[in-house]
């Protein structure tokens, strides 16, 4: 079995729809956060942010599939209309998790120039981007702090998420000469 992999999507104009159907979808362009939908396997775990907050963890049922653009996304979206779509399991959490509570952790944790913080400790522009599973320990440690998450986070335990890794946290790695490199 493959090993179980971690993301967060940032679905800030497009959470209702992709939450009430229970899909991830991104245009199939050469842009890296949307190529990485590709790495989606069956049981991988993705954070869905929306509105400065987690608001659901979601369970992938499969790997990404050619798939046209959704019609109940806006006609004003720009994307190109083939993509790729992911069919989760969706947990809404009944208390999302604030920005603010994870931020500084993520900004730790992450450990590739492509992370989801950016140097300001702001959210990069991006669909879709990897974590680890520290970075998804602390949400559910956060989730569990409103009482009125706990049945949904001891479920999403059970569901065998928390796959603590025997590996250490590598440093992030920014290309010589990138502005971050300088941070």
């Amino acid at each position: 079995m493959a090993e179980r992999k971690y993301f967060f999507v940032s679905q800030g104009k497009t959470y209702s729809q992709e939450a009430s159907g229970k899909y991830l979808w991104a245009p199939d362009d050469n842009v890296w956060h949307h190529q990485t939908m590709k790495e989606i396997n069956t049981g991988d775990v993705i954070l869905n942010y929306t509105n400065q907050s987690i608001a659901a963890i979601s369970i992938a049922k499969g790997p990404a599939k050619k798939a046209p653009k959704p019609s109940e996304f806006a006609t004003s979206t720009v994307w190109q209309t083939e993509g790729l779509k992911v069919d989760v399991d969706l947990y809404p959490l009944p208390w999302a998790v604030p920005k603010h509570s994870f931020i500084d952790y993520f900004y730790e944790k992450q450990n590739s120039y492509h992370g989801v913080v950016n140097s300001s400790k702001g959210i990069n522009q991006i669909y879709l981007g990897k974590i680890n599973n520290l970075m998804l320990e602390k949400v559910l440690q956060e989730s569990e702090k409103f009482p009125s998450n706990e049945s949904l986070i001891k479920k999403i335990r059970e569901l065998r998420i928390r796959e603590i890794s025997s590996e250490p946290i590598k440093e992030r790695v920014y290309p010589q000469g990138s502005m971050a490199a300088h941070v």
